[in-house]
């Protein structure tokens, strides 16, 4: 501990970084973050370090944060479709990842400020009250971000006996957790007088908190085996840039045949997000994408019925360009002799909307011609099975999405993504991840179809059913059950989420009004 104690302020950075690196995949040693940010808050806690200097190194450490995340996990290649040349991508992303990644690490920083305020302001109590604050700059910069994914919570992965505690206050439960362990652990290295076997509070902490993760466990497999049991399909496609093909529909119709093959037949199938194109003229759109489109939903209907060997149920993935100018991301719903559409009600930005529009030039701006769904689009598809969520690509990183849908009736849940501009398998890990996480908040089962990457169904546990290997031509297939019990988040996420906010605007309020550091 007196080594730790000894190091400088940037090695201590370095090492919170190392043991960062070390939680999240590949290597995946997930226990480190407990530990992980000691050696950071333990500099942010130190009346040793200047603040100004602990405030810019925090900010910097949270612009690594972003940029790690955005290159190692969420970094993409330009959209061919759009038209753009890849430069003038290439210089945008440039940019907008260093204005992110600033922004990111700006809210890193006064953290930082904040917390040493209070700590030299004598708060008690000062790591649940630092952790409750963690958690309110997460739901900030979850706004600001554009719900990119990043709450320290996700590294742990949500079959694990800890993230079965999300089901009480969504990932963001997760996090104080991890933020609280860490922490604790600064609070007795900062005492005078050390008492050593105070150490094993945190761990004695963790342990409880595993015990209770266990009987959430216990207790949800319990009712889930006692609910309707249906089989669920997630169809995947390895398809590049020759997204819109008769190739690649083809590879759909075969896969769609080959799953229906066996003993049993599934009864739900899911086709992942933009597999095909409604347009009924020949527009700019279709001429740049290797076309292969319908100019109606009833030729859509006719080529997916096509593949069906029975009535199954199935969830395909389109893009309506109906309306001149204008595209909408949506799904398409076939069930006994009826058809249903739902329509994406976020859109990821810089990929299907730009952000301050008027800022950019006429030209960038025609390629962005994405809208949310306002009118003519339900935010439930009515199975015979139950009402269905559905998800679209980056709607799986906002947890208020899922939650209302499970609160307003889902019984289960659909992801729809296209990663074919993805560039690592880390993201793809990640976003199984995250995926994971809603069916456990919500204690729904999810089945998630994605191009390009991996597929996955998931049951109320987060615990992978099966997958499909990486850009492949496959199929992932088994049986969730259905319930009806609501977890926790699904029935009182919101009145955590005020308390976070409340709370943390309280304590920044306080640390302004502590006296200034001498």
């Amino acid at each position: 501990m007196e080594k730790i104690t000894s190091l400088s302020m940037t090695e201590k950075f370095v090492l919170t970084s190392l043991l960062f690196v070390l939680s999240v995949p590949p290597l995946n040693l997930w226990p480190f973050v407990f530990v992980a940010f000691v050696p950071w808050l333990n500099v942010v806690a130190s009346e040793a370090f200047p603040l100004k200097k602990v405030v810019m190194g925090s900010t910097f450490l949270g612009f690594l944060y972003f940029v790690f995340f955005h290159h190692v996990y969420l970094v993409s290649a330009p959209y061919p479709w759009l038209g753009i040349s890849p430069v003038v991508v290439w210089i945008t992303v440039t940019g907008l990842l260093f204005v992110f990644g600033l922004l990111h690490g700006l809210g890193w920083g006064v953290y930082a400020w904040i917390a040493r305020r209070l700590i030299v302001g004598r708060i008690q109590f000062f790591p649940v009250a630092l952790s409750v604050l963690w958690v309110f700059f997460e739901l900030i910069l979850f706004r600001l971000n554009w719900n990119m994914g990043l709450s320290i919570g996700y590294v742990i992965p949500p079959q694990s006996m800890f993230g079965q505690l999300s089901s009480i206050g969504g990932v963001w439960f997760i996090s104080f957790l991890v933020v609280l362990v860490n922490w604790m652990i600064v609070q007795e290295i900062k005492r005078e007088k050390r008492i050593y076997f105070r150490f094993f509070f945190p761990v004695f902490m963790v342990i409880c908190w595993y015990f209770v993760g266990w009987l959430f466990r216990a207790n949800i497999e319990a009712i889930e085996v006692r609910g309707k049991s249906i089989e669920g399909v997630a169809i995947q496609v390895s398809n590049g840039e020759e997204k819109y093909s008769a190739e690649t529909n083809n590879k759909y119709k075969v896969l769609l045949q080959e799953a229906q093959d066996g003993a049993r037949l599934p009864q739900f199938f899911v086709i992942p997000e933009t597999t095909y194109i409604i347009s009924p003229v020949d527009t700019q759109l279709t001429q740049v994408s290797s076309p292969y489109f319908f100019s109606s939903f009833e030729d859509l209907q006719k080529n997916l019925v096509s593949s069906l060997t029975f009535r199954n149920l199935l969830l395909a993935g389109f893009v309506d360009y109906r309306k001149h100018e204008k595209l909408y991301n949506g799904a398409l719903f076939l069930g006994d002799g009826n058809l249903e559409t739902d329509y994406k009600r976020s859109l990821f930005p810089f990929g299907e909307f730009l952000p301050l529009k008027r800022l950019w030039s006429p030209y960038i701006q025609s390629a962005f011609r994405f809208v949310p769904v306002q009118d003519g689009g339900t935010p439930l598809i009515q199975t015979p099975h139950g009402p269905v969520s559905v998800l679209f690509c980056n709607e799986l990183f906002d947890l208020f999405l899922a939650q209302e849908d499970v609160k307003r009736g889902a019984m289960f849940l659909t992801g729809l993504a296209s990663d074919y501009t993805v560039g690592t398998r880390y993201y793809v890990e990640w976003q199984l991840r995250i995926a994971g996480y809603r069916a456990v908040e919500n204690w729904r089962p999810l089945i998630f179809a994605a191009s390009d990457a991996r597929s996955a169904i998931f049951d109320v546990t987060g615990r992978m059913l099966s997958v499909t290997s990486f850009r492949s031509d496959s199929f992932a297939r088994a049986d969730i059950h259905l319930i009806t019990t609501q977890s926790p988040w699904t029935k009182f996420g919101e009145y955590m989420v005020t308390f976070w906010v409340v709370v943390g605007i309280f304590l920044v309020l306080l640390a302004i009004r502590t006296k200034k550091e001498d």
